[in-house]
């Protein structure tokens, strides 16, 4: 196409396809010509992705200058829930009863946001697997700000994590009321994104993404939870087990009937667990994950090989992508990372002027 006194149809690169999960680059960016400069605003983080936009456009048009901004926005939640302010979008990452494996998954999917240049925070919810070591119960509790308390920061990303005793966790409506308080008061007083303003700056703190991960044991305490919190979108995690299809339809089906978006499934994979789902002469890769998701029409973001190796209820096991980038096991999570970055960047943007703090019911 030739170029005339450096006019571009934008709308034919809007059409471009860059990758299989972004077969059309208009629906996750906008395009816009600035004199000889093209400006491409992509809905999420991600280099590789960036790069690879900017190296298509640029072989098109080599005269053009072309800049590739990362920049999320705050997309559609569930009806009649406000957006935060200070928090773009809010990922709700539900694991299964076993918790095996599963409770690093929404920190590790957190250090892989943030490994492409998203400013990331998560809410540890979980209160039922207090032998796993939360990568946010070790650190000193950090002060207070002048008007709210200031986020733990460990590897890059901001978090907070609520710390139940084991005879409160199993407890009646009360305890549930309660606990669900306390985790929207870590929601709602904690300064999100302020360990993200460099130092002199004016711009106000936010966060890109926010994960909560939250164990579907709490079924109470997690619909209750969702009912309260803007969700842009929410993610099952499953084990092998053979009970993990009844507990994913569970949660799926809480999530529809709150009208909050099941971004897909991830499976912890045991490489050498029960492999009852998997047809005949498939390779020793496949695990139920797929299987269960196709049951369940919904998309499978990927499988997490699990074993004795990767220690992933350990410390050393969450930080992995931070020490490890080039571990298989920090690859299997930037790619499933990327896949929710991109599911979000699809979603039309939140059109509500709502920008109200969470309210905390009180009896």
């Amino acid at each position: 196409m030739k170029i005339n006194s450096y006019m571009i149809n934008t709308r034919e690169l809007e059409s471009l396809a860059v990758s299989p999960e972004i077969p059309i680059l208009g629906d996750v960016a906008s395009i816009k010509q600035m004199g000889d400069k093209l400006l491409v605003n992509v809905n999420f983080h991600d280099l590789a992705i960036a790069e690879e936009i900017e190296y298509l456009i640029s072989s098109r048009y080599p005269s053009i200058k072309v800049e590739v901004l990362e920049k999320t926005s705050p997309k559609a939640v569930q009806p009649n829930a406000s957006v935060k302010k200070n928090i773009n979008n809010i990922i709700l990452v539900s694991f299964g009863k076993s918790g095996a494996g599963q409770v690093p998954t929404a920190v590790n999917l957190a250090l892989a946001m943030a490994a492409n240049g998203a400013k990331v925070g998560m809410l540890d919810a979980d209160i039922f697997h207090s032998e796993q070591v939360s990568l946010f119960k070790t650190q000193q509790e950090p002060a207070s700000g002048d008007t709210a308390m200031l986020p733990c920061v460990v590897h890059g990303i901001e978090g907070r994590a609520v710390d139940f005793q084991s005879d409160e966790q199993h407890g009646d409506e009360h305890n549930t009321a309660r606990i669900v308080d306390a985790l929207l008061r870590l929601l709602n007083e904690t300064l999100w994104g302020s360990s993200f303003i460099t130092a002199g700056g004016t711009k106000k703190p936010y966060l890109d993404y926010l994960f909560v991960n939250i164990s579907s044991e709490a079924d109470d305490i997690e619909r209750s939870l969702a009912e309260k919190i803007p969700i842009t979108g929410a993610v099952i995690t499953i084990t092998s087990s053979d009970t993990e299809l009844g507990d994913a339809s569970r949660t799926a089906r809480i999530f529809e009937q709150l009208d909050i978006d099941t971004l897909g499934i991830i499976e912890n994979a045991d490489t050498h667990g029960d492999k009852r789902h998997k047809p005949e002469g498939a390779s020793v890769a496949y695990q139920n994950g797929k299987y269960i998701a196709e049951k369940l029409h919904l998309p499978f973001l990927g499988t997490v090989p699990f074993d004795k190796t990767s220690k992933c209820g350990s410390d050393s096991a969450q930080s992995l992508i931070v020490s490890h980038s080039e571990h298989s096991l920090s690859q299997h999570y930037r790619a499933i990372a990327q896949k929710i970055a991109i599911a979000i960047a699809h979603k039309p943007n939140n059109v509500s002027n709502a920008f109200a703090t969470i309210a905390i019911e009180r009896g």
